[in-house]
């Protein structure tokens, strides 16, 4: 069991390091709805770029790299 996120993540990068052919990065789209809160002013400190410096587990990171592998 890994011991942390940033453990896996560096498992991963060196996985995908191993694997040839060409890396792509995607990047998931985020936003705050903002519809429910109109009057709540502390969830103005909730920015795009807090959300995507996030790493929780069972939700997915902001930025993923893929690769295909070549046959």
């Amino acid at each position: 069991m890994a011991l942390n996120i940033d453990t896996v993540d560096q498992i991963n990068d060196y996985i995908l390091s191993l694997i040839l052919g060409d890396e792509r990065e995607y990047l998931n789209f985020d936003f705050v709805d903002m519809y429910d809160a109109i009057d709540n002013t502390s969830l103005e400190a909730i920015t795009l770029k807090f959300l995507n410096t996030l790493k929780i587990l069972g939700l997915p990171n902001h930025r993923i790299k893929l690769k295909m592998e070549l046959q």
